[in-house]
């Protein structure tokens, strides 16, 4: 407890603080477990049910920075799960056997050409499993940012993309309900 108008005495102290760099190449890679609701053709009549499944999934990353002794990086990564076969109008096999139906790839290059600006360039491929359909998507892409001010940005993007549905379990009309992805 201090009195009125006393004073604490400050002791100086150091602090070390100690950096180690990363190194230019950095590799990771784990593992899981995916689990949800799938629909299941239970008979050759279209019939079908939602099964609880879980499915083992993998991911692997690679990035390189510093690329060319320059502000540049390079990064790949990928994630896959390996789930049940999907044969919509097969209940024999709908359901047996694990496939890789669903991953994701993309790669991505940064190049900060000075303090002030940044360009990205970037490519995807995945396929992902929805509960009434699948799909697959490509997409590549280009982005500029430049830096007007501490404050003030000003960044573009160009995307080309492309997605298809296949394993559809849902009809025609209800189909055109769905929202993109």
């Amino acid at each position: 407890v201090l009195e009125s108008g006393e004073r604490i005495q400050a002791t100086p102290a150091h602090v070390l603080v100690s950096v180690v760099e990363a190194p230019a190449t950095t590799i990771s890679f784990g593992g899981g477990i995916d689990g949800g609701a799938d629909l299941r053709a239970i008979d050759t009549q279209g019939d079908t049910r939602d099964k609880l499944e879980f499915s083992p999934s993998g991911v692997f990353e690679i990035d390189r920075r510093n690329l060319g002794g320059q502000n540049r990086s390079l990064d790949f990564y990928s994630r896959v799960v390996l789930r049940p076969r999907d044969a919509p109008l097969d209940p024999i096999h709908d359901g047996k056997g694990l496939v890789f139906s669903e991953y994701r790839t993309t790669a991505t290059y940064r190049d900060r050409h000075s303090a002030d600006t940044d360009l990205l360039f970037g490519a995807t491929a995945e396929q992902g499993v929805q509960t009434t359909f699948d799909y697959g998507r490509r997409s590549a892409n280009v982005e500029l940012l430049h830096r007007l001010s501490p404050r003030l940005s000003a960044s573009g993007q160009y995307t080309l993309e492309s997605t298809r549905l296949f394993n559809v379990r849902i009809s025609p009309t209800d189909l055109a309900q769905i929202d993109p992805i």
